[in-house]
């Protein structure tokens, strides 16, 4: 995946003063195009309680934009 096509912000991750909190962060299967669902979860650190969701999104994977010939310079074309 080499891009994050799309992030919704559920709830905002607060980090105590003093204490950790653990993070998850989940992806699924990749789609026909190759996107991926993604999550981010947290909970107390240590703690065997739920996880709360706070973020989901897509994944997207990245376009490659076709690069300029540099091979020849100055490129066929170019004005002094």
């Amino acid at each position: 995946c080499g891009l994050v096509e799309e992030l919704v912000l559920v709830a905002p991750l607060v980090l105590p003063a003093g204490a950790g909190v653990a993070v998850q962060v989940s992806v699924g299967g990749a789609g026909e195009l190759g996107r991926r669902a993604v999550s981010v979860y947290s909970r107390a650190d240590k703690s065997a309680g739920s996880w709360v969701l706070h973020a989901q999104g897509m994944l997207a994977p990245a376009v490659l934009q076709p690069g300029a010939d540099l091979s020849v310079w100055p490129p066929a074309g170019a004005e002094k």
